[in-house]
């Protein structure tokens, strides 16, 4: 069983891009983190968060939840910016019905977090940017991202959180969204 270090962060489920779009999202992050003096992360959507360890019966409950869906293709609905570290500046792809089911099956995986609302992001910078930099951020980004689409097809699970630095992030395992779309 992986665990945790002890007082060091836990294990958080992502959502990953295809290849495509993995590597789209990374020049972008690594780009802005460079511009911004921030650390630069692998490009998700975060689950759920606060799984203290990941052992038999957990791993399996990922895997049946991979099993039970297919890719997901999410629209970009608009950039966003908050107050906070780990959504500073991102990319929201909220009203995402397979998100919002991926979410709802995840909740029955053990976790230390409770999270009553879920809103499906991919982050673009982690930290505290200035607002008229995040503006200017959504100004120049703005016509890159209108209309575009991201397409997820793996799980994984992450060693990762808020007591971990972002240069210790890591994916330990991935998990393949497996069920195939009904035609």
């Amino acid at each position: 069983m992986l665990q945790a270090k002890a007082g060091a962060g836990s294990y958080t489920l992502w959502l990953l891009p295809c290849k495509e779009d993995e590597a789209w999202l990374r020049s972008v992050i690594v780009e802005l983190s460079a511009e911004l003096g921030t650390e630069a992360f692998d490009p998700h959507v975060t689950i759920l968060g606060g799984l203290s360890g990941i052992d038999d019966s957990t791993e399996a409950g990922i895997q049946r939840i991979a099993d039970d869906h297919s890719a997901i293709t999410a629209q970009v609905d608009e950039i966003g910016f908050l107050p906070e570290v780990f959504r500073a500046f991102f990319l929201s792809l909220g009203g995402q019905p397979a998100l919002t089911s991926l979410f709802n099956q995840s909740k029955t995986l053990e976790s230390i977090y409770s999270r009553p609302e879920f809103t499906p992001h991919v982050s673009l910078v982690y930290g505290e940017p200035d607002l008229t930099v995040k503006q200017a951020l959504k100004l120049r980004l703005q016509d890159m991202v209108s209309g575009r689409s991201l397409r997820f097809d793996r799980l994984g699970y992450a060693y990762s959180g808020k007591g971990v630095p972002i240069p210790e992030w890591r994916i330990d395992h991935f998990f393949r969204l497996a069920r195939q779309p009904s035609t």
